[in-house]
């Protein structure tokens, strides 16, 4: 409850939607990653707790990949359409008829400045290589300046990689956002554990 609040009032702080999608405000700038409402996976998995709404008004949306957990066309369809929404270079014609203001395609290894939305502005976003059943990027972005910047690590379905491994070293962050499951999927792991 504290956290809807403070995400409410533009405080910085991160709420859980459900599934892989948060709410981050970072520096003023909300950031929601991978808008989820429903999908097929209802069918097969069950989740105890449904998902809160999506938050309409954000700045920039986050897609790393695209299962329809991930990249929900319903969920957003909820999103105020100023917002930019950033998703992997093949999601790009997908992206576009959703009628978003701003579509930014990333691959692993770019980086683009002053992302903008209706209200504010990351200073930059890095995508870098994810692995997982299906090609993924993972995302690193910040905002504010001085001894307000703030940088966050958002991690999709990711397993660990090296190239994230030595993007935490070379640019830490302040909050890393990353995937926990202890399962597997017909005895394979596609997610990082709790202890990864």
């Amino acid at each position: 409850t504290r956290a809807r609040a403070a995400a409410a009032t533009g405080a910085d702080g991160v709420v859980h939607v459900g599934n892989s999608s948060h709410l981050i405000t970072i520096g003023g700038v909300r950031v929601l990653t991978d808008p989820w409402k429903s999908d097929v996976a209802d069918y097969v998995l069950h989740h105890s707790v449904a998902p809160a709404a999506i938050p309409r008004d954000v700045d920039v949306v986050l897609i790393t990949h695209e299962h329809d957990d991930h990249f929900d066309p319903s969920a957003l369809a909820d999103v105020d359409k100023r917002a930019t929404i950033v998703v992997p270079t093949w999601l790009e014609a997908r992206a576009k008829p959703l009628g978003f203001a701003h579509v930014i395609a990333m691959k692993a290894g770019d980086v683009v400045r002053d992302v903008r939305g209706p209200k504010g502005a990351l200073r930059s976003i890095e995508a870098v290589r994810a692995l997982h059943d299906v090609d993924e990027i993972a995302y690193r972005f910040d905002a504010g300046s001085g001894e307000h910047a703030r940088a966050v690590f958002f991690g999709g379905d990711t397993l660990p990689t090296r190239e994230i491994e030595a993007l935490a070293i070379r640019a830490p962050v302040d909050l890393a956002v990353l995937p926990a499951d202890a399962g597997s999927l017909l005895g394979k792991r596609w997610v990082m554990n709790p202890s990864e």
